[in-house]
């Protein structure tokens, strides 16, 4: 991304992911968290999924990764 391109907003209940956010139990966040740390460690996996991620998810993609305070080396 350019430094200077302008930063584009949509509000989060136009997002493709909005609806599968939810609250989960303790167990759930720690069973996650394991496959969150196995599924990133594998670089081409996690590649892949971020490629489709793009395709899949432009609004929500255009609106996080214009946002110069966002982590988007992450």
């Amino acid at each position: 991304m350019i430094m200077n391109e302008e930063r584009v907003f949509h509000p989060i209940w136009d997002w493709e992911d909005y609806d599968m956010w939810r609250d989960i139990s303790a167990l759930e966040h720690f069973e996650y968290l394991e496959w969150a740390e196995r599924f990133t460690a594998d670089h081409e996996a996690y590649g892949s999924a971020m490629r489709r991620v793009l395709l899949a998810m432009p609004k929500a993609c255009e609106h996080n990764l214009t946002e110069a305070a966002m982590n988007r080396r992450a």
